[in-house]
């Protein structure tokens, strides 16, 4: 007990050199004649720091298998450029995007610009932006949940989705959380990424565009390596994503992945890409309206309309493949 003095009107432990205490704020004045002794006071409690409130932790979601968070299914009512027609689906929250399998779409959250539930009222008002896709015999009450993100060409696209009463709040909720925690470590990826990268490696983000990403997460689950990850290029003045994968069989596949904005232009392209290839020497190995197959010198390649893909969008693909 030398070491310490205890404050006669809360009983508080100091130092000996300690000039105020730290539980009441009381100065002290000495050790004899000062409002402080050498043992505590029998007729009070033993002092007791005051607990530290631990700063408040990030809001957590669950996780389930292969990361992903929920899974939600709602009746697609129509509202998507590319998907007039109302279809069942399922909304699935993954931990960096929102994936709709039956649109093959996977929108990051930082595209989500709002999420918010609409009265048949409100959604009648949309009207002249979705094109009258809205034609259907709603009940008055009957709220439903409109998406509002852009999509990989730009387009900003407006779903609408009938989900039951008991889920939307849940599913708004979740959505709006992911879309938060987008933009935080999108802003913190920024700041870290400002200054020295940006001078060295001008426009580095342009090149690394996102939709790579999303083709390389598409090969990555079906069960391919990306040797090489896809990033947007230029080849012979069209834009596309190439990317190098190995196959689960083991053979190494060269991919070239055109956007389109329809799928009729998307079959042009692919009859334009065959026409080409037939006149560099490869012969016909298949033809149909969707695919063309083509063989020369121990090379394979195949040129494929598709009305969905991982993008969300129709794309023609170029896969090359050594016999």
């Amino acid at each position: 007990m030398a070491d310490k003095l205890f404050c006669k009107k809360c009983g508080a432990p100091h130092s000996l050199e300690a000039k105020f205490c730290r539980g009441c704020g009381r100065a002290f004045i000495n050790a004899t004649s000062g409002p402080s002794t050498r043992e505590p006071p029998s007729s009070r409690p033993p002092y007791i720091s005051p607990p530290q409130s631990a700063p408040p932790e990030p809001k957590k979601v669950k996780t389930g298998p292969k990361g992903l968070r929920y899974s939600y299914k709602a009746k697609y009512l129509g509202g998507h450029s590319a998907y007039p027609n109302e279809m069942d689906v399922n909304l699935r929250l993954s931990p960096d995007y929102l994936e709709i399998p039956e649109f093959r779409a996977m929108v990051p959250y930082a595209k989500i610009t709002s999420v918010q539930s609409m009265s048949q009222e409100k959604v009648d008002k949309l009207r002249l932006l979705l094109v009258g896709f809205f034609a259907y015999a709603w009940k008055k009450k009957q709220m439903f949940t409109v998406l509002t993100y852009e999509d990989n060409l730009g387009l900003i696209q407006n779903p609408v989705f009938h989900i039951e009463n008991d889920k939307i709040n849940e599913v708004q909720s979740s959505i709006y959380q992911c879309m938060t925690n987008a933009r935080i470590t999108q802003q913190s990826v920024q700041q870290q990424t400002s200054g020295t990268r940006e001078r060295a490696v001008p426009r580095m983000k342009s090149l690394i565009d996102q939709r790579g990403e999303l083709l390389n997460e598409s090969y990555l689950r079906s069960g391919h390596a990306v040797l090489e990850p896809f990033q947007k290029t230029v080849v012979n003045g069209t834009e596309c994503f190439t990317g190098t994968t190995r196959h689960p069989k083991g053979h190494t596949l060269e991919i070239k992945v055109y956007l389109a904005d329809s799928y009729e232009n998307a079959r042009r392209f692919k009859e334009q890409l065959s026409s080409g290839y037939q006149a560099h020497g490869y012969v016909t190995h298949k033809a149909e309206d969707d695919t063309w197959m083509g063989v020369f010198e121990g090379t394979m390649i195949s040129v494929m309309a598709e009305q969905t893909s991982a993008l969300g969008v129709p794309t023609t693909m170029v896969v090359s493949t050594p016999l």
